[in-house]
């Protein structure tokens, strides 16, 4: 989701939404700076 250009706070109602998950943005930017993280890991280890 972030990849495609929605921001934490977007990324934050989905959930919220589907799910009724209630998450603060400074949870969801810390998950999604870490899984980045790792796809950039992964690609430069291919």
């Amino acid at each position: 989701m972030y990849a495609r250009g929605m921001s934490v706070r977007e990324i934050q109602c989905h959930p919220q939404q589907l799910y009724g998950l209630d998450k603060s943005p400074d949870l969801i930017f810390t998950i999604t700076d870490e899984v980045l993280k790792e796809v950039v890991t992964c690609y430069w280890n291919l």
